[in-house]
């Protein structure tokens, strides 16, 4: 660490400069990330015109069935081949 700030004191000016130049394209990197994880997650299940499905876990082809016409999502027999 004593190496570094000594190389801060006395390094060359252009060094120095690529230096912050990479830092600074770490931290726009960093924070761009960290915006897209937060818009992943606000864009999650539920935004309009997406419709969310509970199916129980065990659940026959005739439970999921009752749910989709329950949910208007079909509106004719469903079979299963």
């Amino acid at each position: 660490m004593n190496r570094f700030f000594v190389w801060c004191k006395t390094g060359s000016t252009a060094g120095r400069m690529i230096f912050a130049v990479i830092l600074l394209a770490f931290f726009i990197l960093f924070s761009l990330f960290l915006w897209f994880i937060s818009y992943l997650e606000m864009k999650g299940p539920g935004q309009p015109g997406e419709v969310v499905v509970t199916i129980p876990r065990g659940a026959s082809f005739d439970d999921i069935a009752e749910i989709l016409t329950q949910k208007k999502l079909v509106t004719e027999d469903i079979r299963f081949k």
